[in-house]
């Protein structure tokens, strides 16, 4: 069922068209995917989808009483209030129906027991208390601790006021706002941009199972193809629509293409023979009644445009470099942070010449802290670093410190490189495609991947042989990111780098160091090789974790005359927590049987050699796990309020 039909929507900026003549449906509980190389119009078209920008041509209808919700890649959480307060806010309507039910009750407890209003007024409470359970009222609670635990918000932390927090942490609270909302369409642009790596494969987990319609546009291949079943991709300069993940519209794009590609030649093949034939033997009396035939073919035939080649991209080349020695940097007991207050300590690890090092840790860990620190920005707080002999160090920063805002961007390469003539520095920023105008643009008017397309061919042309990147991939779209790994592969020198995107480490890195409460850890692989090592670990401990059994016994631990010794208040509360309970056991038990029957399925000799679905099971098996041990954890302190509403009225 289509939730939403857009029909030869149009929009164009400054008299240039971003799309035109473009169509697409989205249906009920659709999970899809928005790609296509930056300046397409991937964000102007979901802003219009959403009502936030109009077309300048076309039509969009929604079903009746359709709810959407937006949030923009850039957007901020700003309020005044509390964390915890602040999400309450969703939920404003519901909680809205609790209050009335509260006045309701003090109204109830001061009429005297035989007036004949009270049977009225219960009459109305049951209806509102019933309207607050139909909406889920008491698992408000619930759902806003799942979402604020899963973006790294403690309970320690649900009474700090919002605008006391970073950027990066009004952006999660942005993005965990939207998703209690629940919308039946939620539109979300670049979701992934401020979340470390921890918090995004929660997210993954959460979308996965997310039960509305959703649409996504993100240079994120790796959680692209975790979380979307469509794609509908700006491609060569036309908006297609492909039944799969990033990886199925790879493949299958590819195929058209080459079907396209094969077509074309094989007709433009035969309009040379028929023309050939017709040039040959139209004069010849003998022969002309034939080519007449075949020029006739000719005229009728559809003519297939020639296929677009690649969509424009950049084009990076790292230089040869000077060989360093065989030890480029080493660690010991390295302590990191600012004004001599440690952020993390006990950091040890070597790199050696040719590697590729994927530095990686929770948001705030101290990764770009680390970078700085070896770079030479800000001190240690103790320990020591010590880089190798020959190393010449080229640094890729993250927030683009490194240029000059002021400068036109000519400029500012050009005065980093001034023994090069004019055309080779044309030549090198068209590579990266800065040309015509944008040339005199100043740095500060540039977009973020224009700007990290500048950085980069600096680099480049500095011809380090040591690379310290800090989140290189941030402002890239996806082709973009496949050049770099390319030539980042293709690098005879050493590179270390800090990232978030999975998919980059998986292609770069042969060496992964975890930053931990604990110090660093290093693991000699890629993101897949560090993924599967650390879940190992963390399925042993929840194995070896001791589970209390549930007993259903709640509606018999209290006393069968504990209601009449109780308040009003306290039956409601009694209710409402064996009502929690109830739900809770219910989550438990349903779990733990579908826990049984996927340990089972994975015992089975048949899938031992089936590698992609023992994976699979896995994966399944540990979800299972941490849905039974978080709703045990709350059910034990229902539990526990119950008990103490029994010992206080024996």
């Amino acid at each position: 069922m289509s939730i939403l039909q857009a029909k030869d929507l149009k929009k164009e900026f400054n008299n240039n068209i971003v799309f035109e003549h473009l169509n697409l449906k989205i249906e009920k509980h659709e999970k899809i995917g928005i790609v296509g190389p930056n300046g397409v119009g991937k964000s102007t078209l979901i802003k219009i989808l959403a009502n936030k920008l109009t077309a300048d041509s076309g039509k969009i209808t929604t079903s009746t009483n359709l709810k959407v919700a937006y949030l923009a890649q850039d957007a901020l959480l700003n309020s005044e209030n509390s964390i915890y307060e602040e999400m309450k806010q969703v939920f404003k309507d519901i909680i809205e129906i609790r209050n009335q039910a509260q006045i309701l009750e003090k109204e109830i407890s001061k009429l005297p027991k035989n007036d004949p209003k009270i049977p009225n007024l219960l009459l109305e409470y049951d209806k509102l208390t019933a309207q607050f359970e139909e909406e889920e009222g008491y698992e408000i609670d619930a759902k806003i601790r799942k979402i604020l635990n899963g973006f790294n918000f403690p309970e320690s932390r649900y009474q700090e006021t919002i605008t006391k927090l970073s950027g990066g942490e009004k952006s999660r609270l942005a993005l965990a706002k939207i998703l209690l909302q629940q919308p039946d369409l939620l539109f979300l642009d670049e979701p992934t941009n401020h979340l470390d790596l921890n918090t995004l494969i929660w997210l993954e987990d959460y979308l996965k199972s997310y039960h509305n319609a959703l649409v996504i546009v993100s240079h994120d291949q790796y959680f692209l193809n975790e979380v979307t079943t469509k794609t509908l991709a700006f491609h060569h300069g036309n908006f297609k629509s492909y039944s799969g993940n990033y990886s199925f519209y790879l493949k299958e794009s590819q195929k058209q293409d080459n079907e396209l590609k094969k077509h074309f030649t094989e007709q433009q093949r035969e309009i040379k023979k028929l023309t050939t034939f017709v040039e040959k033997n139209i004069t010849r009396a003998s022969t002309t009644k034939r080519a007449q035939s075949k020029r006739k073919q000719l005229e009728k035939m559809e003519i297939m445009t020639q296929p677009v080649g690649p969509d424009k991209t950049i084009h990076l080349n790292f230089p040869q470099v000077k060989r360093t020695g065989n030890i480029v940097l080493t660690t010991d007991n390295l302590a990191i942070g600012y004004d001599q207050n440690t952020l993390i300590d006990k950091i040890s690890f070597k790199v050696k010449i040719g590697e590729r090092v994927a530095i990686i840790g929770p948001n705030g860990r101290g990764k770009s802290t680390l970078v700085k620190t070896l770079i030479g920005q800000i001190p240690p707080v103790f320990g020591n670093y010590h880089f190798g002999s020959n190393v010449e160090l080229g640094y890729y920063d993250q927030g683009f410190k490194q240029l000059q805002q002021n400068k036109k961007v000519i400029d500012q390469f050009w005065d980093k490189f001034p023994n090069l003539e004019k055309e080779e520095v044309l030549h090198k920023l068209a590579s990266v495609l800065l040309t015509g105008d944008v040339l005199q643009l100043k740095v500060n008017q540039l977009s973020g991947g224009q700007k990290a397309r500048l950085a980069l061919i600096i680099l480049i042309e500095q011809k380090a042989n040591v690379l310290i990147l800090d989140e290189p991939t941030n402002h890239l779209d996806i082709d973009s990111k496949e050049v770099l790994e390319k030539a980042l592969i293709k690098f005879n020198g050493t590179v270390i780098f800090v990232s978030h995107d999975r998919f980059f480490i998986n292609e770069i890195a042969d060496k992964v160091i975890d930053l931990t409460l604990q110090g660093s850890t290093t693991y000699l692989g890629n993101w897949d090789y560090y993924y599967a090592k650390t879940h190992q670990l963390e399925k042993s401990k929840q194995t070896n974790k001791i589970k209390p059994k549930i007993n259903n016994q709640n509606k018999s631990q209290s006393s069968p005359n504990l209601s009449s010794s109780l308040s009003f208040n306290e039956q409601k509360r009694l209710r409402k927590l064996k009502k929690e309970s109830s739900n809770y056991e219910e989550i438990i038990n349903k779990n733990e049987k579908q826990l049984a029957l996927l340990q089972a399925e994975a015992a089975k000799p048949e899938n031992g050699y089936n590698l992609e679905k023992l994976n699979d099971l896995t994966n399944e098996i540990e979800k299972t796990e941490k849905i039974i041990d978080d709703a045990m954890n709350v059910w034990e302190e229902i539990s526990e309020e119950i008990e103490q509403f029994n010992q206080q009225h024996l």
